[in-house]
């Protein structure tokens, strides 16, 4: 068997795990094992000789061989001195190249004879042409005999030599490919232990790895190494602090450099140049830049990719091999060359495009990216300031967030190139509601932005300017439990939009008011700041104005319970939207709509719309929306009974909560863990999950959410035992919900107190009544059924649950009764109480 992949891919691994399961099952067998260094100086011997000499150690060594050679036993002096590394005995009979291989035949066979013999030769690509021949001549001598012949390689070696094995019957080839994402994520979590931790690494290992499973080891020793990672007393590995970038481990870059040592001059130049362009590039514009035709820069990319493997054609342009080739070569490379070949790499594209000649707005988006970059990383910033504009544009339509960042963040760094209103502007164009530091959820890079901004209006005395600012300002904060803050900044904004005639910036700061209305409870205020909004919107033109208007007022009704105001409210939002064109507000749109199916029962609609929302935030690169639509599919597969799906979609949407900062949705995906433990039957984890919710959502001041965590935490004391416990959070969760208005919680919160001893059965009774017959729900009547004992509340119960699952599948019926605690006791007591 020839084994064949790059360092590292786990060539020897595959033989140690054979070998491993062998000797686990009670295989008897013989294991001989060789190694060709990379060093230049092997034999053609080498690694057969200390195979076979760590196998018939050195004592009497050539007694030893005389009895296994047979006829050619007379060798057994020379063979001897050969495998401990010495000259033979005098008088010997010596060795020729096919005595040799004789001899090696005969021990192997006669091996093979006592039990089955593995023999593996290691790192062959490194072997002189004799050692490959010998290893070839092994392989034509065992059929018939126990022997099973391994060599690894790297690809590259001699191809007719490969070949001419290959062709051989008793021959097999394996090629070891690189993992796939599902098979990273799969060693990511059983290395560490934690599904959460992997699915947050996953997607950083992946592009710094390429699948390279040493390379994915390398990384996670130096995530430990630095303290990134710590190691939990059962096992478990979690992240200490945000992993913004994995840093690649010297151990990575030395196998990288010693694949590129071997590259004469006139092939690192080539290297050298393409790197700066990145990992994909057009081969025509690396011989513009060097002066080499296209025939001869062709043979030469063609003889590295045949040669080195450094290289591979894709299409009409190369990549390179690795991630790591191309960052290792750029890394290799002196500031100021660097600086040098990315202007020379403008140019030629530049003059190849005439883009000079031409409008920047008149020119192919992505053209303009590509000038700006290399302008920029060139030290050209006054021939990339031209293309600046044209380029963020083209990236922000396809919601290229990252890229967006980034080369606005080698602008605004460059001294002098960026000042006054114009760097203000490409501030807030960055950080505001719909930028990419927000998309991506950058809060503090936003802050910050925005502060910088500010104080750069101010010094220019731009009024309308200094409205936006502060209306963004007072978003971030409204957002960030900051509402003192948030409500001078949104005033401000709102008197200085008035002032300048900026109708925009007046009708989404009047919904942002809105949103702070809501958050202190104030619902009648927040829905006229709502309509307010969407009236603005409407008779200026600003879609976007009024849709969210609509959309806002559509929280606000669906948190009151009234779910026909609250749909239509969405279903109009979510056409203005669409008519815009603004697809990371019709993901949140389809979230909402999904959220109004999902109370009236329509689960299979909600779940359509939640994985529509997920596709679109996953498009765009939309990182918040990724994060609510996997939280409430997660939900919802967890109302389903299906816990291995909520959990696989609830810890995915946590790991991209804590990379981004998203704490608001942390709360209800740590509530929602909570919840799946419980059902689990783990009350220790499903405590520890709803308190780590419950903290989360008090740093925020959100009333509605703090009783929500409340109401969980006293259930799940309740039914421990804990009956004080209980009452105390029962108690706040009370105060708190009677505060914000929220009659659904109330009634909970009191349906839960009369439970316990001492309740208040009639209060319980009362605030049902108050919640109206949205709000009412089965855990609801199951709780007075329980405090009042009341069978109108059991039956009630019951047909709200058998409401909820009328419109899913069979199965899913099946697994939402049978996994679902509350479901099985709803279940359970009507069927005992039915006459």
């Amino acid at each position: 068997v020839v084994i064949e992949g790059e360092a590292g891919i786990g060539k020897s691994r595959v033989v140690d795990e054979l070998i491993g399961r062998l000797q686990r099952d009670g295989e008897d067998l013989n294991f001989l094992f060789g190694s060709y260094p990379p060093s230049g100086a092997a034999t053609a011997s080498g690694a057969f000789s200390t195979a076979f000499r760590e196998q018939f150690g050195d004592a009497d060594l050539a007694e030893v061989l005389r009895g296994r050679l047979g006829a050619a036993g007379v060798l057994a002096p020379s063979f001897a001195a050969l495998l401990v590394g010495t000259s033979a005995p005098t008088g010997a009979e010596l060795l020729t190249k096919d005595s040799l291989q004789t001899c090696f035949i005969a021990a192997l066979r006669s091996l093979a004879v006592e039990r089955t013999t593995v023999l593996l030769i290691d790192d062959l690509h490194f072997a002189t042409e004799d050692a490959r021949s010998l290893f070839t001549q092994l392989a034509m001598a065992i059929p018939g005999h126990r022997v099973v012949l391994v060599g690894t390689t790297r690809p590259g070696p001699d191809e007719k030599w490969l070949a001419g094995l290959t062709r051989l019957p008793q021959t097999s080839q394996l090629t070891l490919h690189r993992l796939g994402p599902k098979d990273l994520l799969r060693l990511l979590g059983d290395t560490l232990r934690s599904e959460r931790l992997a699915a947050e690494l996953a997607a950083q290992v992946s592009i710094k790895s390429d699948g390279n499973p040493f390379f994915i080891f390398e990384m996670i020793r130096g995530l430990r190494e630095g303290q990134f990672l710590t190691q939990r007393d059962d096992g478990t590995w979690v992240s200490t602090r945000v992993i913004a970038d994995i840093q690649i481990p010297s151990s990575i870059l030395d196998l990288v450099n010693a694949r590129v040592a071997d590259l004469s001059e006139e092939e690192r130049d080539l290297l050298d140049v393409a790197c700066c362009w990145g990992f994909e590039f057009d081969p025509g514009l690396i011989g513009e830049v060097l002066g080499v035709g296209r025939i001869p820069l062709l043979k030469r990319f063609g003889q590295i990719e045949r040669q080195h493997r450094l290289v591979r054609a894709s299409g009409r342009d190369y990549v390179f091999d690795h991630h790591q080739v191309q960052e290792a070569l750029y890394g290799s490379l002196h500031e100021q060359m660097r600086e040098e070949y990315h202007a020379a790499l403008a140019n030629a594209l530049e003059a190849r495009a005439k883009a000079a000649d031409r409008g920047a707005t008149t020119l192919d988006g992505a053209l303009c990216v590509d000038l700006c970059d290399h302008f920029l990383k060139g030290a050209q910033g006054d021939r990339a300031i031209r293309y600046l504009d044209a380029a963020l544009a083209h990236l922000k339509a396809g919601y290229l967030s990252d890229a967006a960042v980034r080369l606005a963040g080698r602008a605004l760094a460059m001294p002098g190139l960026l000042a006054g209103t114009v760097r203000a502007e490409l501030l807030l164009r960055l950080a505001d509601e719909v930028g990419p530091l927000h998309l991506l959820g950058r809060a503090e890079a936003e802050c910050g932005a925005l502060d910088e901004a500010l104080s750069l209006a101010d010094v220019v005395s731009a009024s309308r300017l200094r409205g936006r600012i502060q209306m963004t300002r007072g978003y971030i904060f409204t957002w960030n439990s900051r509402r003192a803050e948030a409500r001078d900044c949104l005033l401000e904004a709102l008197e200085l939009a008035r002032a300048t005639g900026d109708h925009e910036t007046e009708a989404f700061t009047t919904g942002n008011l809105g949103h702070l209305c809501a958050l202190a409870g104030r619902n009648a205020d927040a829905l006229e700041h709502h309509g307010r909004q969407a009236a603005l919107g409407r008779e200026f033109g600003f879609r976007r104005a009024e849709g969210n208007g609509l959309m806002n007022a559509a929280i606000v009704h669906f948190r009151e319970g009234r779910l026909e105001e609250a749909l239509n409210h969405v279903e109009r939002g979510l056409a203005v939207h669409r008519a815009d064109g603004n697809r990371a507000d019709e993901a949140g749109d389809l979230n909402m709509l999904a959220n109004c199916f999902a109370r009236e029962g329509r689960m299979t609609q909600a779940r359509e719309h939640y994985e529509r929302s997920l596709a679109i935030s996953r498009e765009i690169g939309y990182r918040s929306g990724e994060v609510y639509a996997l939280g409430n599919i997660g939900a919802l597969w967890l109302a389903h009974g299906d816990r291995l799906r909520a959990r696989e979609a609830l810890v995915a949407a946590l790991a991209i909560a804590r990379e981004i900062g998203a704490h608001r949705p942390e709360g209800y995906i740590l509530l929602d863990l909570g919840r799946l433990s419980d059902e689990e039957g783990d009350a220790a984890e499903a405590s520890r999950l709803m308190e780590d919710s419950l903290a989360v959502r008090r740093k925020f001041d959100d009333r509605n959410e703090i009783a929500e965590s409340l109401i969980e935490i006293a259930d799940l004391r309740r039914r421990s035992g804990d009956a004080e416990a209980a009452r105390a959070a029962l108690d706040e969760a009370l105060r708190l919900s009677r505060e914000q208005g929220q009659a659904a919680l109330a009634a909970l919160a009191f349906a839960m107190l009369a439970c316990l001893p001492g309740g208040d059965v009639p209060a319980a009774v009362a605030a049902l009544a108050e919640t109206g017959a949205n709000n009412d729900s089965a855990g609801l009547r199951w709780l007075l059924w329980q405090a009042t004992g009341d069978r109108t509340h059991l039956v009630e119960a019951k047909r709200r649950l058998d409401e909820s699952v009328a419109h899913v599948d069979a199965a899913t019926r099946a697994s939402a009764l049978a996994n679902i605690r509350l479901n099985r006791e709803i279940a359970a007591a009507a069927k005992a109480a039915a006459p």
